[in-house]
């Protein structure tokens, strides 16, 4: 068994992979202050409760976007296995011609993304990722990463919206109508088709930069939620950047 672990702003995504399949994935929370001991003992509470023993795992990669995180999962692995993960960092070989003012600050779960994308899809290609950041990475026809796009994310607004005058904290839908009739619809209106009329505009605003787009991919925790609401045609990739984690893991 192969784990490959996405150590994002909010959360650690863990996908499991057995005869190149993906059997499972969970989740915890990124926190800094986590000993290796203690994201060890987490990390070995999931395999328990997918029936899986610490001795089926046969090799660890990690990308990571929180550097004071990324050496704790790392000793939490070694840990647990006896041996070191393989981290993905600037320096691997993503495939990609990386045309940015400074390469070596991209961020690596960027790169991932946009590298399985270039073998799963076909190029140019745009990568939209709904996490704690919207991202939108642009790839051209001859595997040239050349530009993101960060926006805060919807969680990130919703958040906002919680710490206004006389609102309030609601549960992320996507919503029945445009118009909403009363102030929680009208939130949730705001946020999730605000969120989706940005995202066709930004990818009409790549196209006429760039020209057309032969596949856009859509990943992330709101992907399901936001991809009903755009106008565009989308590929919807659930597991696009632990899929590629899992091939980089055999370029080592």
């Amino acid at each position: 068994m192969i784990l490959a672990l996405d150590i994002g702003n909010s959360n650690i995504t863990i996908g499991a992979f057995e005869k190149g399949a993906l059997i499972f994935t969970a989740r915890l929370i990124t926190d800094c202050e986590m000993t290796a001991s203690g994201y060890a003992e987490r990390i070995q509470g999931i395999l328990l409760s997918k029936q899986r023993d610490i001795t089926s795992i046969d090799g660890a990669v990690i990308c990571s976007v929180v550097p004071c995180t990324t050496g704790n999962i790392a000793s939490a692995i070694e840990l647990l296995t006896g041996r070191a993960p393989v981290v993905i960092d600037n320096k691997t070989d993503f495939g990609l011609k990386i045309q940015m003012d400074d390469p070596m600050r991209v961020g690596t779960d960027l790169l991932v993304g946009a590298s399985n994308a270039c073998i799963k899809y076909e190029a140019p290609l745009c990568v939209i990722d709904l996490g704690t950041f919207t991202t939108l990475c642009y790839v051209s026809g001859q595997k040239e990463y050349q530009g993101t796009i960060i926006i805060p994310g919807i969680r990130t607004t919703e958040e906002s919206y919680s710490k206004a005058a006389q609102l309030f904290t609601f549960e992320i839908n996507s919503p029945e109508s445009l118009l909403g009739t009363n102030t929680k619809d009208s939130m949730t209106s705001g946020l999730m088709n605000g969120a989706a009329a940005m995202i066709d505009g930004l990818i009409d605003r790549i196209e006429e930069e760039k020209g057309e787009l032969k596949s856009i991919i859509v990943t992330g925790g709101f992907a399901e939620k936001i991809i009903p609401l755009l106008k565009h045609e989308v590929t919807e990739d659930e597991n696009l950047l632990l899929d590629g984690l899992h091939r980089l893991y055999y370029s080592f």
